[in-house]
């Protein structure tokens, strides 16, 4: 209750509704959906990886769709949102090793060590399915203006722009720079196409920003 109420206040009355609605199709799930009586795969560390894919995958696919599943996924997005270099994984992992860090004195200390490997591939997974929480940095080359007051109405993004020169053609052109997230790549495209199908782009993604950046989760 107290991380739905975190939940609530960072991320918006949305993303509450819809983390309610996933938890309680997943509680609904865990009941319905029978447990294996022996495993489906024996070799620990094949289980793991695979484990790790599949659950992180579709940990990724609902925090897209601006939800979760309660937990962990609350905490590591709301820290998402106030560090931009922070991903959802990461907190995953850093909670996990603690946590293993008292399992390590319960547990068989091989039970611990696949069990980090499967939280690793599962952090991996989440982070490259959750597109919104992928920072990338978009230059564009222009030679028609208006391109950059579309974006700024349509995306509420800032974008910083210069004058450059072709070197082969030596007309002017428009630099423009912004950063979104990967989420927002399929719109950027769609205005800069719609004002010069003829626009030159390059996508970067994956990288760290500091400053006045807003992580849209």
């Amino acid at each position: 209750i107290p991380l739905f109420y975190m939940g609530l206040k960072i991320l918006g009355k949305e993303f509450a509704i819809k983390t309610l609605i996933t938890v309680g199709m997943q509680s609904m799930f865990l009941v319905v959906v029978p447990i294996p009586a022996v495993p489906l795969i024996e070799d620990y560390l094949t289980a793991c990886i695979i484990g790790g894919i599949i659950a992180g995958t579709g940990t990724g696919l609902v925090l897209r769709g601006r939800s979760s599943g309660g937990g962990q996924d609350i905490i590591g997005l709301c820290c998402s949102k106030k560090y931009p270099n922070i991903s959802v994984g990461k907190i995953n992992i850093l909670m996990n090793i603690f946590v293993y860090a008292i399992c390590l004195f319960l547990f068989n200390i091989e039970i611990v060590i696949y069990s980090l490997i499967y939280t690793t591939v599962l952090a991996m997974a989440i982070d490259r399915v959750h597109i919104q929480n992928i920072n990338t940095s978009v230059m564009i080359f222009t030679k028609k203006m208006g391109i950059s007051r579309a974006i700024i109405e349509q995306t509420g993004r800032g974008v910083t722009n210069w004058d450059g020169e072709g070197a082969y053609t030596n007309k002017t052109s428009y630099i423009l720079f912004v950063m979104i997230s990967k989420y927002e790549v399929g719109q950027i495209k769609q205005i800069v196409h719609s004002i010069d199908p003829n626009a030159f782009m390059i996508f970067t993604e994956g990288c760290h920003v500091d400053g006045n950046f807003e992580k849209r989760l």
